[in-house]
C-alpha cells in the first residue's frame, strides 16, 4: 500500500470491501447538516445518522454495517476550528470510517475485526501499537489480551472520562477501546493517560465505542441492544500508511498546497507553512458545506460558513494581500472527492460563483478591518485593548481573535481574554437560530412506533385519484383508537393504500373527501402529511361517521385542485431550467412552495433580476409550454441519476431507487431539457400548463433570491383583472389606449413642478444657520419631512450656500436620518462618506455610505440629537 500514490483513495476502498467481506452493508455517507438532530450544529461523527438505531426509536434497517462519513467541526460543543494549521491532527472537515452493530456482535469480534484490518490488511507493525481500555471494562481488556497477546504494559486501563465515550449530555454512550500507534522516540510525547498524553508521540488512530447504555439527565440506563460503534479517521491512518507524523503532509493534502503555489505564484516554505495549511483544510469545509446548499449569512450555519472563508481569506492576505484565489481551488478538491460524493461534480459552478461573490465582497473590508484595528491601537490612552473592538473586528470583519492578540503581543498591548469570551458567550446564540431541527410530528414518540410496526403506504396518486383502502391506524390526543366514534374532533388515519400524495418536495399535501365502502360521507380531508417510512398521515378535522381499524373506506382527492398544483409543480421545474440556461448553470434551488395557487421558487443568485431577464424566463416556459413536451418518468439509483444529469436538491432526501422526472425537447425552435429527481405530481405533457406569469422577484436573504409566478386559470383571472384596471384610468383620464401613456407623462410633469414649488417654500435659506467649524464652515438644519427629500433639499440649498459643507437631519419613527452634501469646490478635499461615518457613530448608530460629494446614514433616536450641533461646531 505504501507504493500507491492516492493512498487515501486505496485506503477508503480497502476498508469497505473488508467489512462488506464480514457481512456488513455498506451505507453512503449522510449530509453534513443533519436530519432530524435539533442537538447538532453539523454531523461530527460516523455514528449522527444511526443515533435514533441506538437509541431504539427506530428499528435498524441492517445489523452491521460501514460506512464513510463526511464530518465538520467547526461550530458548537465540538469545534477545532481555532486549532487548525497549529497542530499535525486538527481539522474542521474530516472523513470517519467506522463499522457499526447493531446486535449483531458486540466486544469480541469488534476487536478480533479491528486487530485484522490493522495487522493483517494494512500490515501495521503490531510492536506500535498501543490498546486502551476504559478502568471498569474487564471484558476488552481480557479480549485484547487473548486477540493480540499484549502484556499488561500494551494495554493500559484509563480511569479518566477518555475512554467513556458519549455524544454530548444525553444520548447514547459507553465504554470504549482507543488503539494507538507509536510514533517514535524522535517525537516527543507520553504514553495515553500520563500528564505528555497531549504530545504528537502516540496517535489514536481508531476508537471502538461498545453501546450500552443511554444517558438521560444524568443517569445511565441500558439500551434495548448491545451496540457497537467505531471510528477511524481518514486522515490519521492515511498519514499512518503514508510513513509520515503530519496530516498535511499526505496526498490529502498536497494537492492543494501545489495549487495555492501556483494561484499565488509563491512556494510553501517554513514562513508561510501555517497559513497553507489553514487553507488548504479550510478550502474543503468551504466546498462541502456550499455543496450542500449553505450560503454565508449572519446566522445559523451560514455564520459558520462565512467565519471559514474569512479565517480563510485572512491567510490568504498573510501571502499575497486582496489576492482572490479560493474559488480557483474549487475544482481540485471536488476531483479529489467527487469519487466517493459523486453530488460534488453537479455543485462546482454554484460553490465557484457564490464563493467568488463572498471573497470579492470581503477583500473590499478586510484592508478596512485592518486599518479599524490600526487606528484603535492608536486611540488608545493605557495598554488595555477593549475586548468589545476586538470581538467586532471577530464577528464583523472576520478577524480570529489570535490574529488580534499577536498584533497586540507585537505592540505590547492587553486583551482581557475572559471578557472576550463571555462577549462571543452571549452572541453564540446567534448560531443556532436556523439549525434545521426535528418537525414536530417526527418527534413524537408514537410516530417512532409507528415507523418500527406500520408498513410503508402504498402511493397511488401518480395514476388514481381514488382508492378503496384499509384503515389501519387511528390516531387521536397522540393515542391510537381501534374505533371512534361519530364528530371527534383532529383525527389521522393511516391507510393500507392511498391516493393522497403527502407534504413533500415543496408541494402542499392533497385534501379531499373520505367515504364508506357502500358511498356515505364519513369527513373532509384537510391535509396529507409523511412521516420516515414513508407512512401517510391523513388529517380529518372532524368525522360525521363512527371509524372502525380493518374497514375498507373510499378516499377521493380533490382533482379539481390537484390539477392546479400539478401545472404549478411541472411549471417549477420549467422555471429552473430556464433560470439555470438564462442566468448561469451555478444557479440553484433553495425552497419552493408549490400549492393550487400559485408557486413560488428560491435560488441562489447574487443579483436582481432586470426586466429583460425576467421576460426571458417567461418567454422560454411559455415556449416550452406551447411545445407540449411529454413527461418522462423512470425510477433508478440516485448515484446514476445525477451521473446522467439529473439535478437533485440540497438537504432532500431521497430513497435508494428515486423517481426522475424529464421534459426534454430537442426541436430545433426550442431545444429545452428538464431532468430532476422528484417525487411531486405532475402533468403528463406542458401544454396542461397553459400559461405562465411572473407576479413577482425578490431578495430572501443575502445570496437568494425569490420568485413568485401562476399559471393556467390564474394568468387569466390577472389578465382580466388588468384589462379591467387599464380601462378604468382610460376612463378616468379620459383618454384612448394609444396616447395613455403620454396622458400620465404630461400629470406626472405637472405634479412635479407643483413638487419642485413645495419644497422651495419650505426652505428657509438664513446664514444664521451657518455653523463656524475650524476648517470649514457647515450649513446645518432640521426638517420635519421624509428623509427621502433631504438630498432634493441639500440641491437647493447648495444655490445659495457656494462653499462648505450641508448637514441636514429628520427624524422619522424613532430614526435620526442624516445627509451630508460637500460644495464643488471642496469636492476633492472633503469625502462626504468619511464625515457621515463619523456623524453616525457620534449617534450611536451603524455604516453609512455615498459618494465624495453625498452620503447618507442614520441612527436611532437619543439623546445625542441635542447635541449634534455643537459636535459638528467642534469636532466634525
Amino acid at each position: 500500500m505504501q507504493n500507491f500514490s492516492d493512498i487515501s483513495s486505496r485506503i477508503r476502498k480497502d476498508f469497505i470491501s473488508f467489512f462488506k467481506k464480514n457481512d456488513h452493508n455498506e451505507i453512503s455517507s449522510s449530509p453534513l447538516i443533519p436530519r432530524n438532530d435539533p442537538s447538532l450544529l453539523f454531523t461530527n461523527s460516523g455514528m449522527v445518522q444511526f443515533k435514533n438505531w441506538f437509541t431504539g426509536d427506530e428499528k435498524p434497517k441492517h445489523e452491521n454495517v460501514v460506512t464513510i462519513q463526511k464530518c465538520l467541526r467547526a461550530g458548537g460543543k465540538h469545534n477545532d476550528l481555532e486549532n487548525v494549521g497549529l497542530t499535525p491532527r486538527h481539522h474542521t472537515f474530516f472523513e470517519m470510517l467506522g463499522n457499526f452493530s447493531f446486535g449483531g456482535y458486540f466486544k469480541e469480534i469488534a476487536i478480533e475485526l479491528a486487530w485484522k484490518l490493522l495487522i493483517k490488511e494494512f500490515q501495521i507493525n503490531k510492536k506500535k501499537l498501543i490498546i486502551t481500555v476504559y478502568n471498569d471494562d474487564k471484558e476488552s481488556a481480557r479480549i485484547w489480551k487473548k486477540v493480540s497477546n499484549f502484556s499488561d504494559s500494551q494495554i493500559i486501563r484509563i480511569t479518566s472520562d477518555d475512554n467513556f465515550w458519549s455524544m454530548g449530555d444525553s444520548g447514547p454512550c459507553g465504554p470504549c477501546s482507543e488503539i494507538f500507534y507509536d510514533n517514535g522516540k524522535n517525537i516527543t510525547g507520553g504514553m495515553p493517560g500520563t500528564e505528555k498524553q497531549d504530545g504528537d508521540r502516540y496517535v489514536e488512530i481508531w476508537n471502538l465505542v461498545f453501546m450500552q447504555y443511554e444517558r438521560k439527565q444524568k443517569e445511565l440506563k441500558d439500551l434495548p441492544i448491545k451496540c457497537v460503534d467505531t471510528g477511524m479517521g481518514l486522515e490519521r491512518i492515511t498519514a499512518l500508511l503514508s510513513n509520515k507524523t503530519n496530516n498535511y503532509e499526505t496526498d490529502l493534502f498536497e494537492y492543494i498546497f501545489s495549487e495555492i503555489e501556483i494561484c499565488l505564484n509563491k512556494k510553501i516554505d517554513k514562513n508561510n507553512l501555517t497559513a497553507f495549511r489553514i487553507i488548504s483544510d479550510h478550502i474543503k469545509s468551504i466546498c462541502m458545506l456550499m455543496s450542500e446548499g449553505v450560503l454565508p449569512s449572519n446566522e445559523g450555519r451560514g455564520y459558520v460558513l462565512r467565519r471559514i472563508i474569512r479565517r480563510t481569506l485572512l491567510q490568504v492576505y498573510k501571502i499575497q494581500p486582496r489576492a482572490v484565489i479560493l474559488n480557483k481551488l474549487v475544482k481540485s478538491v471536488v476531483s479529489k472527492y467527487s469519487e466517493f460524493y459523486f453530488e460534488l461534480d453537479k455543485r462546482i459552478s454554484f460553490i465557484e460563483k457564490n464563493l467568488r461573490n463572498e471573497e470579492e465582497k470581503f477583500s473590499e473590508t478586510l484592508e478596512t478591518g485592518l486599518v479599524l484595528l490600526d487606528k484603535e491601537i492608536k486611540n488608545l490612552n493605557n495598554k488595555d485593548f477593549p475586548a468589545e473592538i476586538a470581538f467586532k473586528l471577530y464577528d464583523t470583519y472576520g478577524f480570529p481573535v489570535d490574529l488580534t492578540q499577536n498584533i497586540l503581543c507585537e505592540k505590547k498591548l492587553d486583551l482581557d481574554i475572559d471578557q472576550y469570551e463571555s462577549i462571543v458567550k452571549k452572541n453564540k446564540s446567534k448560531q443556532k437560530e436556523t439549525w434545521t431541527g426535528a418537525s414536530k410530528i417526527n418527534k413524537e414518540k408514537i410516530f417512532f412506533q409507528l415507523k418500527d410496526n406500520e408498513k410503508q403506504t402504498v402511493f397511488l396518486g401518480y395514476e388514481n385519484n381514488y382508492s378503496l383502502s384499509t384503515l389501519s391506524k387511528i390516531i387521536r390526543d397522540n393515542k391510537f383508537e381501534g374505533n371512534l366514534g361519530e364528530n371527534k374532533k383532529d383525527v389521522i388515519l393511516i391507510f393500507d393504500k392511498t391516493p393522497f400524495y403527502a407534504e413533500s418536495g415543496g408541494q402542499v399535501g392533497d385534501t379531499g373527501e373520505l367515504f364508506t365502502s357502500d358511498g356515505k360521507f364519513v369527513g373532509k380531508i384537510n391535509d396529507t402529511k409523511k412521516i420516515d417510512g414513508d407512512i401517510f398521515l391523513h388529517f380529518i378535522s372532524t368525522n360525521k361517521l363512527p371509524l372502525k381499524v380493518n374497514e375498507k373506506y373510499n378516499l377521493k382527492i380533490d382533482n379539481t385542485r390537484r390539477k392546479k398544483i400539478m401545472n404549478n409543480h411541472s411549471a417549477t421545474h420549467l422555471l429552473h431550467e430556464s433560470l439555470r440556461k438564462i442566468l448561469g448553470d451555478h444557479v440553484s434551488q433553495k425552497g419552493s412552495l408549490v400549492n393550487d395557487e400559485k408557486l413560488r421558487f428560491d435560488f441562489t443568485y447574487n443579483d436582481q433580476l432586470k426586466n429583460d431577464q425576467i421576460k426571458k424566463i417567461e418567454k422560454m416556459v411559455n415556449l416550452s409550454i406551447r411545445s407540449n413536451i411529454s413527461i418522462n418518468e423512470e425510477f433508478m439509483k440516485v448515484k446514476d441519476a445525477i451521473k446522467g444529469g439529473a439535478i437533485a436538491l440540497f438537504g432532500e432526501k431521497y430513497p435508494e431507487n428515486a423517481r426522475v422526472i424529464s421534459f426534454v425537447d430537442k426541436s430545433k425552435e426550442n431545444s429545452f431539457s428538464s431532468i430532476e429527481l422528484c417525487g411531486g405530481t405532475h402533468v403528463k405533457s406542458t401544454g396542461h400548463i397553459g400559461s405562465f406569469k411572473i407576479v413577482s422577484e425578490s431578495s430572501v436573504s443575502s445570496g437568494v433570491r425569490r420568485i413568485e409566478a401562476i399559471t393556467g386559470e390564474e394568468v387569466n383571472h390577472l389578465l382580466a383583472s388588468k384589462i379591467a384596471l387599464l380601462d378604468e384610468i382610460k376612463d378616468m383620464l379620459r383618454t384612448s389606449e394609444n396616447n395613455i401613456i403620454e396622458k400620465i407623462l404630461h400629470l406626472k410633469s405637472e405634479i412635479d413642478e407643483l413638487r419642485k414649488e413645495s419644497k422651495k417654500s419650505q426652505i428657509d435659506y438664513s446664514e444664521n444657520k451657518i455653523l463656524s467649524n475650524p476648517s470649514y464652515k457647515i450649513y446645518f438644519e432640521r426638517f420635519e419631512v421624509n428623509p427621502k427629500e433631504l438630498k432634493n433639499f441639500s440641491d437647493l440649498i447648495k444655490k445659495d450656500f457656494k462653499s462648505g459643507l450641508i448637514v441636514l437631519m429628520s427624524i422619522q419613527e424613532k430614526k435620526v436620518s442624516i445627509v451630508i452634501s460637500v460644495t464643488k469646490d471642496l469636492s476633492q478635499k472633503v469625502n462626504a462618506v468619511e464625515k457621515i461615518k463619523q456623524v453616525v457613530q457620534f449617534l450611536d448608530g451603524k455604516g453609512g455610505g455615498g459618494r465624495r460629494d453625498m452620503a447618507q446614514g442614520g441612527a436611532p433616536v437619543s439623546e445625542k440629537v441635542n447635541e449634534l450641533e455643537h459636535f459638528l461646531k467642534e469636532s466634525l
